[in-house]
């Protein structure tokens, strides 16, 4: 499925690969969040999720290159990069527990969208020769901020 030269990134660490913070708090302004938490519009409460997931991945050295990258009927939240890796991310946010945990969210269906609409954005940008991998970024709404759990190469292709 994907362009000839390229390989998955793993990650090998002696740590679980999720990493859950205690409670992240951005600097965007409260009023923006705010406005976006009162909203019924689950799109301006998701574009907040990937503002903070945005923020916390340039806090952990990751450069953004694209957000809301979409092709046809399909996005991809994030696409970063931290070192030689190209990382493809899905965002879920959760403003209450309602629905369950939002790593759950990310379904085989969902996993393969991902990974179908990442060979054409690596094809279109002709990349070669590097790594990547698929992160997944939960973020869960508490008083004081998002609980962020990250894991890093969250499903293989």
């Amino acid at each position: 499925m994907l362009p000839r030269g390229l390989a998955r990134a793993s990650v090998s660490s002696p740590f679980s690969p999720m990493r859950d913070t205690n409670i992240y708090r951005p600097s965007y302004s409260s009023e923006t969040a705010m406005n976006a938490e009162q909203s019924e519009n689950t799109s301006n409460k998701g574009q907040l999720g990937e503002d903070v997931a945005s923020a916390f991945l340039r806090d952990k050295g990751y450069e953004i290159i694209e957000r809301n990258w979409r092709i046809g009927e399909g996005e991809i939240d994030i696409i970063a990069k931290t070192a030689q890796t190209i990382v493809f991310v899905e965002v879920k946010t959760a403003y209450s527990d309602k629905f369950g945990d939002p790593l759950e969210w990310v379904n085989s269906a969902k996993q393969r969208q991902i990974g179908k609409m990442a060979a054409v954005w690596i094809e279109r940008h002709k990349v070669e020769n590097c790594w990547f991998r698929f992160d997944v970024l939960a973020l869960t709404k508490k008083d004081n901020g998002f609980q962020v759990k990250h894991i890093e190469d969250a499903f293989m292709l």
